[in-house]
């Protein structure tokens, strides 16, 4: 017996492309979304490829619908816009074992493609990456993170984010709009809550 559905519906220039999740409540291995289609009919043109506009995800009780959004509306919190919050203290691994937790997310924002990497580990110490098309833009290691910025005179900069804190917020709420792609990205989580649809 088939519990409810739960949508996604993605529309206008931001797009999700793939999300896919690991360690995460019910999930021990990686679980993969992605939205790519080989399909012309009904799909939104990118130059990236064909995108499903709508993906529905349907299970039986307990087969870990909810917690593929938990993750996702996770990752809206922790990364997304100045009025955004989220702790890590949401995050529980499966069977609550003491390996990384981690998200990977590739979009589409403002006609360009981004990939989004988080790993959280038991001690609360977290890695992230940006990336544009091929490019490293953002890597961050516990504390430390640097920006690889094409848009500035400041080709690469070191700087310190809090032990518990998305970088990408914690610029976005701090360097003003120095730093275009990581709006893009901030944009991106924060937006992204109002393309995922319930309906049970």
């Amino acid at each position: 017996q088939l519990s409810y559905y739960r949508w996604f519906i993605l529309v206008g220039v931001n797009m999700l492309i793939k999300y896919s999740v690991e360690n995460f409540y019910s999930f021990k291995g990686r679980v993969e979304l992605d939205f790519l289609t080989k399909s012309d009919d009904n799909s939104l043109k990118s130059s990236f490829g064909n995108v499903a506009p709508v993906a529905a995800i349907f299970g039986k009780n307990a087969s870990g619908k909810t917690n593929i959004l938990k993750g996702i509306n996770f990752l809206r919190g922790f990364c997304g816009g100045r009025n955004s919050t989220s702790s890590l203290e949401v995050i529980s691994t499966f069977l609550d074992n003491h390996k990384p937790t981690k998200f990977e997310v590739t979009f589409i924002e403002g006609g360009e493609k981004y990939f989004y990497k988080l790993v959280i580990f038991e001690d609360r110490m977290i890695n992230e990456e940006v990336h544009r098309d091929n490019d490293l833009l953002l890597e961050r290691s516990g504390t430390s993170a640097r920006i690889f910025n094409q848009e500035t005179d400041d080709r690469m900069i070191t700087l310190d984010v809090p032990k518990e804190q998305s970088c990408v917020r914690y610029i976005e709420r701090n360097f003003e709009d120095k730093y275009k792609f990581i709006n893009c990205v901030s944009k991106f989580f924060y937006c992204i809550e109002s393309n995922v649809y319930h309906n049970s």
